[in-house]
């Protein structure tokens, strides 16, 4: 009887286990990984389409107000990588230039981008500040 007892017990184990490795299973990442994560690249051009280098660029995120923060690189393009999944806000500014602000909409594992075409800021006089 006991033979038959412990059978029938590794007969449901094996059973359990089969079906545990045929049921779909939900992926864990790895400690440290950027799950639910994304990223926000994009240009800063001048009003005639020139790169502007140097301009300083935000994201903050609409629900958390947390904010990155950085500056074009000569070709006038910027990145903020490994941002929380959510509703952005994401402004570029200038020496003489007027700033400028999208929203945007980061997920997951995806490159959200944002363009920028900044105009001249002209003084009270008309001519650039």
């Amino acid at each position: 009887m006991n033979k038959r007892v412990s059978i029938a017990g590794a007969a449901i184990l094996l059973s359990f286990a089969v079906v545990l490795a045929a049921s779909p299973q939900k992926s864990t990442p790895p400690a440290g990984t950027d799950a639910g994560t994304g990223t926000i690249a994009g240009t800063v051009k001048d009003h005639h389409g020139v790169p502007v280098g140097g301009a300083g660029v935000t994201a903050m995120n609409i629900s958390t107000h947390q904010m990155r923060t950085g500056d074009t690189d000569g070709t006038g393009s910027f990145s903020f990588e490994g941002l929380p999944e959510g509703e952005y806000q994401v402004t570029a500014s200038a020496r003489d230039l007027l700033a400028k602000t999208d929203r945007v909409h980061v997920k997951d594992h995806h490159v959200s981008t944002v363009h920028f075409k900044l105009k001249v800021n002209l003084g009270p006089t008309g001519a650039p500040k």
